[in-house]
């Protein structure tokens, strides 16, 4: 059974060449890994019911709404032009839905025995995306939409294991009250976006299902592969979920310009063969992986197909 790749052309819709987190990522991608035996899947589009278990009415409003137009209290910015830590492009609403659709497609798939696990090359990412605000070059949650979806599909228990350099602030608030769904990130810190502390565990019926592992930089593939020994894969052996969701971002890399953390290529080969194990185990073998950040495109790339030729074997 081959492990899908699920692509969407629409995600060229949002794209400033001027800024890491750019169309050609995906490309990129693509063209590495073409010679896998891979399952291909088109994207589908996510509707905005499934956004809303996720996000407000009004931030969904605010996104899609014409440029320039004031929604309550927020105003667009103009496209093409930062707002904060975001740009936006006219097209940039249509690629955030895809994005989203792109895991739930995943989802699909594996629940539908077309493939047991898939990597979705969402783009925008989504990590940083809190319920009503678009930051960190995401606008829509990818993985906290894959989570609810999952759930609302019957696989009610969803770890979610967060590899990106920086901590996905929108992710963990998301489900920081919540028992059905754990977090787990490691990152580099400091960091931005400054979240992710140790103590930060959850709060109420939450309290212990978010576990954050802050690194420092030059922490290295060694040491890294030894944290996901000690601490992830004891996590994910004691909640027992009946799918894995991972926030996968490349920026770990040793050759990444935004961190530090100094991974190479094979350490995500051997993230993704310990967590495929890990997905056998409790359920069998469900894991979806969702493109986060990456920005050095011969690193990314390299890192990606890793993770695919340990996820197709």
């Amino acid at each position: 059974m081959k492990t899908a790749l699920i692509y969407s052309e629409e995600h060229k819709l949002h794209d400033n060449p001027s800024e890491p987190e750019n169309a050609s990522r995906v490309e990129a991608i693509m063209k590495a890994v073409n010679e896998l035996p891979l399952l291909h899947l088109p994207a589908r589009k996510a509707n905005k019911d499934e956004i809303l278990k996720v996000h407000t009415n009004e931030f969904y409003d605010y996104l899609s709404s014409p440029a320039f137009e004031v929604i309550g209290e927020m105003t667009r910015f103009n496209p093409e032009v930062y707002s904060g830590d975001t740009y936006f492009t006219d097209g940039t609403f249509e690629a955030a839905l895809f994005s989203a659709g792109s895991v739930l497609t995943a989802i699909d798939a594996v629940i539908e025995g077309k493939t047991k696990n898939a990597f979705a090359l969402s783009r925008p990412p989504g990590h940083h995306a809190e319920k009503e605000e678009a930051r960190g070059f995401c606008f829509f949650n990818n993985a906290a939409i894959g989570a609810r979806y999952a759930q609302n599909k019957g696989l009610s228990k969803v770890f979610i294991l967060d590899f990106d350099v920086h901590h996905g602030n929108g992710t963990q608030h998301i489900f920081y009250e919540d028992n059905n769904v754990f977090y787990c990130s490691t990152h580099q810190w400091p960091l931005y976006p400054g979240t992710g502390k140790k103590d930060e565990t959850g709060e109420g019926k939450g309290k212990g299902f978010t576990l954050n592992i802050p690194l420092k930089a030059c922490t290295g593939s060694a040491r890294y592969l030894g944290i996901m020994e000690e601490k992830i894969i004891p996590a994910i052996d004691n909640f027992k979920p009946d799918i894995l969701l991972i926030s996968a971002g490349f920026d770990a890399h040793r050759d990444d310009p935004l961190g530090g953390l100094k991974l190479d290529e094979k350490c995500y080969g051997k993230i993704a063969e310990m967590l495929k194990k890990a997905a056998e185990k409790h359920c069998n073998g469900k894991i979806i992986f969702a493109l986060e950040g990456g920005y050095n495109l011969d690193s990314l790339s390299k890192s990606v197909l890793e993770v695919l030729k340990a996820l197709a074997v």
